[in-house]
């Protein structure tokens, strides 16, 4: 199963829409109340493609980055805060009992160079645990 997801949304701040770039620095710089409201955006906008779907566990996930430009990134710093979003929102729609490591077995996160049109996260769910990543 693949899923895709956004690397930013933007929210309305006062009289004009801000973007805000889901990473590891911004979660943690950011206002709590901020750092909230992208989590339930990010969840809000995954609604309509976790609905209805059952994962069976163990699983494991792969995450590919596509970026719109060639200059060199820390994918962990991406990829590590949507894969917590991700879970959580697998949990929260009833996708998952739990995302604790019973669950889920085995995190993959790969790097695909260019997109210029549509750069995005792609999330692949391998519900055979014995899958290789």
């Amino acid at each position: 199963m693949k899923i895709n997801l956004p690397l930013y949304l933007q929210l309305w701040k006062t009289e004009k829409c801000k973007k805000y770039h889901i990473n590891l620095n911004n979660y943690r710089n950011r206002n709590w109340i901020v750092s909230n409201n992208v989590k339930k955006k990010f969840t809000d906008l995954l609604k309509s493609q976790l609905k209805d779907k059952v994962v069976s566990t163990p699983f494991k996930l792969k995450y590919t980055l596509y970026m719109n430009d060639l200059r060199v990134r820390d994918v962990n710093n991406v990829l590590s805060v949507t894969d917590k979003f991700f879970q959580d929102a697998l949990v929260k729609y009833w996708c998952i009992d739990d995302d604790n490591y019973k669950c889920s077995v085995e995190t993959l996160f790969a790097f695909w160079w260019l997109d210029r049109g549509n750069w995005r996260v792609e999330v692949e769910i391998f519900e055979d645990a014995k899958t290789t990543l």
